[in-house]
Formats: C-alpha cells, sequence, structure tokens
C-alpha cells in the first residue's frame, strides 16, 4: 500500500495527498524510514511544507515523526495560534512526538503554554496530559491553568516569551470576567493567584 502511494503522490492533487499523507502518518516509523532515504518522497515532502495548503501541516508533521530533529519551531507556534481546531489538533499531535525524545526544552516549552491557553477544551486537557509528567511523574494530569502558570514560573525564558506574545494581557488590572474578551483562558493574571504559590508547591 504504501508502495503505491508513493507512485501516486507525485501526480495527484491536494485531495489525494491529504489522504496518503494521512497513510503514511498512520504507518509504523519503520516501514517508512528506508523507503523515504531512498526515493523522492523525501525531497517532494519538503517541497510541500513550502507551500501555502492545508497538506504542509501533515508534511511537517510527517517530517518531526520520521526525524524529531527535523522540527520547526515557526511551523509549530503558527500552528499553536492558529484558529483552526484541526491545525491545532497537528501541533498536538507533533507535541506528543517530541515529547517522546524527553523532557522539553525552552523553545517547546513556549509551544506547550500557548496550546495550554487554547481556546478549545479538548486542546488544552490533551496538552495537560502530555505535559504533566513534567511537573511530577505520579501526576497523571494536571490542571491546565495550573501547568502553564508552573511552566511560567519554572522557566524565565517562557515567562519573557509570555510577556511578549501580543495575546497575552499584562496588566496588572485586567478583568478576569471581561465580557468583551474573545479567549478568557489567555488572561495574563492567574485566577485565586494568592493561593498560586502554595498549588505549585504542593505538585512540585
Amino acid at each position: 500500500m504504501i508502495q503505491l502511494a508513493v507512485g501516486d503522490i507525485r501526480n495527484s492533487g491536494p485531495f489525494v495527498q491529504h489522504y496518503i499523507l494521512t497513510l503514511f502518518l498512520n504507518s509504523p516509523t519503520a516501514d517508512l524510514a528506508g523507503l523515504f532515504d531512498s526515493c523522492f518522497l523525501k525531497h517532494f515532502v519538503h517541497e510541500l511544507i513550502t507551500m501555502r495548503q492545508s497538506n504542509q501541516h501533515l508534511a511537517n508533521l510527517l517530517l518531526i515523526k520520521l526525524d524529531h530533529n527535523k522540527w520547526r519551531f515557526e511551523w509549530l507556534y503558527s500552528s499553536a495560534v492558529n484558529e483552526d481546531q484541526k491545525v491545532q489538533s497537528i501541533a498536538v499531535r507533533a507535541l506528543e512526538l517530541l515529547l517522546k525524545r524527553g523532557n522539553p526544552d525552552i523553545q517547546l516549552c513556549k509551544i506547550i503554554v500557548l496550546l495550554l491557553k487554547s481556546e478549545n477544551e479538548t486542546i488544552r486537557e490533551k496538552v495537560a496530559e502530555l505535559c504533566s509528567h513534567v511537573v511530577n511523574l505520579k501526576i497523571a494530569s494536571l490542571n491546565p491553568e495550573i501547568l502553564f502558570w508552573w511552566f511560567v514560573q519554572h522557566y524565565p525564558e517562557v515567562e519573557e516569551f509570555i510577556n511578549q506574545h501580543d495575546s497575552f494581557d499584562n496588566n496588572e488590572h485586567t478583568r478576569l470576567f471581561d465580557a468583551c474578551v474573545s479567549n478568557p483562558y489567555i488572561e495574563a493574571i492567574p485566577i485565586c493567584s494568592e493561593y498560586l504559590s502554595s498549588v505549585l508547591h504542593l505538585i512540585s
């Protein structure tokens, strides 16, 4: 099946390419690695990631699956802040693959905090489930908000990144429940902040 897909992908349109990329992503890495290095497929996938179409996200994800060192911060960042839930879901899948390398580096931590503030509850909870082990191996899944502030307080570079990010309001007088705020999960002031230090101490 994979061999046939490789033969078809060159002359297919975006719709068929989407399904072929999905097939590759759902296949064992071992089945793809040799094929990826021995034919034009590697070059073709690199071409896809430069195109302004939905398949570029799947192509980037496939590159990460085949080689964890191939991830690009710019792409993962744009996917994490994308309003399309499907694109954000691809970013979460990429995060899951990258976490298999071990604990996240600073660049990946920046992506994590963005996804922990997603408008979509499923995205937030999935990321919390994937990343809670960084705080405590005994905790299966922390509250996304608590986990967000743990990353901010433990990594100065992440805090600086959040302070510079346009989506976060750093005004200490921010109204947490302002009806005009489009995404209540990107507030820069933690709810019940007076208890935050105690909670973070308990989970560490």
